[in-house]
């Protein structure tokens, strides 16, 4: 953290926050559990995993266009999806219980109609999970001026039709503390937190803290830890439309809404670009996203040093997942229950049984719902960046065991464009197999593939097929 003076005016801010904050402690306790898991994104799919990277498992269906996960201290997990290229108002949202079980699903509410609206801008569930909090950001171009909104809204989490939520506008990127709402106020880089005797949900704030107005970097999200012990908030900085820098800083605290207990507070020590920082109920471990995937670390100790260092060494969850949420469901127990007892066959064996074939440098065939069917992917690990955005496209071979229509899409990190939210598709393309077999597909570019095309070489793109309910996919660098 000394190499550029950005980052030393970070370290320098996290030391004086302490002189910024003036308000008491104001006594509200949360319901703790201990950590069981760290629910994420990976291919467009919901998994959970112990916080080792052991015992995982995914909870969605394989259906696809996963955008982002959240997990609750009683071991509820809501997920939101969307298809691609789809307004964010179409999102839906799916949650299940502490066993991995669906409970429902349904619409992601919103108030406004305008096609510039974006949602969920961060999202959380309350400690008890029944119910989620997602903020919100909306353009309105008009004559002679323009608007630029955000804010927060809260609805059930197990909404199942479309009803009008609880808005509050000013205070975006929500995290629950019990049932009260940390956020951070529109347009500063201050933390604000809803007020005790405001009721469920108010909408009555008060300042928390607040980092140097000159400080280059935007505060973005934040979360606090069960026990009211741990804070943890983002930052970051564009050039233009291009995010140029992103951090967390750790800070350890004297209840929600009070003091700090110390004033060393530190940075996580991330690879590249770090975001979606997750704190587990009783504020031992934490999760993060930066360039080397998904990580699960113990918490800091806060020993004064600028970079953080942690009590339990960094642990890679996956390499390609996001959106990582530290929750209370037990992942080797999902797993367990998912995973079908050995047959018990009488007597001894008349032959042995044949050794599994060990997994290929590619990944095999995902097996489908119906009755084993597969669907592969082959040779994509030659796609490169010119071949994307070439108007002739490119072809890309899939392996099929029945006839039907198959669809393949390539979508690469929305940041990766100097965008924010879901991720973008930038070439797409269909055909239909007459018969099981090879079936080779042209895939050629999307209008957002063309306009960033000088940003896909060196993007790590993920390759998508789907044939009905059956679905692949491989990640590539592109080269």
């Amino acid at each position: 953290m000394r190499a550029a003076p950005c980052i030393v005016e970070c370290a320098r801010v996290l030391r004086i926050i302490c002189l910024a904050l003036a308000l008491a402690v104001l006594g509200l306790t949360a319901t703790t559990a201990s950590a069981a898991s760290v629910a994420y994104l990976d291919g467009e799919e919901v998994w959970i995993a112990a916080l080792d990277g052991t015992s995982k498992t995914r909870l969605s269906a394989g259906e696809g266009d996963w955008r982002a996960v959240t997990a609750a201290d009683s071991g509820r997990i809501l997920g939101v999806a969307n298809e691609a290229g789809k307004i964010s108002q179409l999102s839906r949202i799916r949650l299940w219980d502490s066993a991995g079980t669906r409970i429902s699903d349904g619409p992601l509410p919103s108030e406004v109609n305008s096609a510039s609206t974006v949602i969920p801008l961060a999202m959380d569930l309350s400690s008890d999970g029944q119910f989620l909090a997602y903020g919100y950001s909306q353009f309105f171009s008009g004559f002679p001026t323009s608007a630029y909104y955000e804010g927060h809204y809260v609805v059930n989490a197990d909404t199942k039709t479309r009803i009008t939520p609880i808005g509050k506008s000013g205070e975006t990127y929500p995290s629950f503390f019990g049932r009260r709402i940390v956020a951070i106020a529109s347009d500063q880089n201050q933390i604000d937190l809803q007020q005790a005797d405001s009721g469920p949900f108010g909408t009555t704030y008060q300042p928390w803290f607040q980092t140097a107005a000159a400080l280059p970097l935007k505060q973005r999200r934040v979360d606090v830890a069960a026990t009211g012990t741990v804070l943890a908030f983002e930052l970051e900085r564009y050039d233009g439309s291009t995010r140029a820098e992103a951090k967390v800083g750790v800070v350890p605290i004297a209840g929600i809404g009070g003091a700090l207990n110390d004033p060393a507070g530190c940075f996580l020590p991330a690879s590249g670009l770090a975001s979606d920082v997750s704190i587990s109920q009783d504020a031992t471990r934490i999760a993060w996203k930066d360039d080397q995937g998904v990580k699960v670390a113990g918490i800091p100790n806060f020993s004064g040093v600028d970079d953080c260092v942690f009590t339990s060494p960094p642990v890679v969850i996956s390499p390609t997942g996001s959106s990582p949420s530290i929750g209370g469901a037990d992942a080797a127990a999902i797993l367990r229950a998912r995973t079908p007892a050995p047959p018990v066959l009488p007597g001894p064996l008349p032959r042995p049984l044949p050794r599994p074939v060990p997994p290929g440098p590619l990944p095999g065939p995902l097996p489908g719902p119906e009755g084993g069917a597969r669907l592969a992917l082959s040779g994509v690990v030659r796609l490169t960046a010119k071949a994307i955005i070439s108007t002739r496209g490119v072809a890309i071979s899939v392996q099929v065991t029945r006839a039907g229509p198959v669809t393949v899409r390539v979508t690469v990190p929305a940041s990766r464009l100097g965008r924010r939210g879901a991720a973008v598709v930038v070439a797409s393309g269909s055909a239909r197999a007459k018969k099981a077999g090879r079936l080779t597909v042209l895939v050629k570019r999307t209008p957002a593939g063309r306009r960033g095309a000088a940003r896909l070489r060196g993007a790590r793109a993920t390759v998508r097929v789907v044939q009905g309910t059956l679905r692949a996919s491989r990640t590539v660098v592109l080269r």
